[in-house]
């Protein structure tokens, strides 16, 4: 099983690169998008397998667990001297959908839309 993802009309504050890192669930493993180019308005959009995340998520059948995805927005810096090469600016959690109440019958992908805001975190 595949996730697709695809996050448009973000606007940041600023002209930087950015990248969005996503995480299944309570999972430690954590995958990101490729580091846009630089603008204030970047897309970001690619395809992940499920067991990308965890081989322990490949084995669960679809239908075992409500799966969430946090997403977490960074900008890349740039700044000689920093002790970290990117800053988190703010996460936000999306439900996946439950693929077991998704009729059979239905071929293709399931497609569900979202506005997402990202909330700061504090340090």
């Amino acid at each position: 099983m595949s996730l697709s993802f695809r996050l448009l009309d973000c606007t940041f504050a600023k002209p930087c690169q950015y990248f969005i890192s996503l995480q299944l669930d309570d999972n430690k493993k954590r995958l990101r998008t490729k580091v846009s180019q630089e603008t204030g308005k970047p897309v970001f959009e690619q395809v992940f397998q499920l067991s990308d995340f965890e081989e322990d998520y490949a084995n669960m059948s679809p239908d075992s667990i409500q799966r969430r995805l946090t997403l977490d927005a960074f900008v890349v810096l740039s700044k000689e001297g920093v002790s970290s090469p990117h800053q988190l600016l703010g996460s936000t959690t999306v439900a996946l959908p439950d693929v077991s109440r998704s009729p059979r019958r239905t071929p293709g992908p399931k497609v569900e839309h979202h506005n997402l805001t990202f909330t700061r975190r504090e340090k």
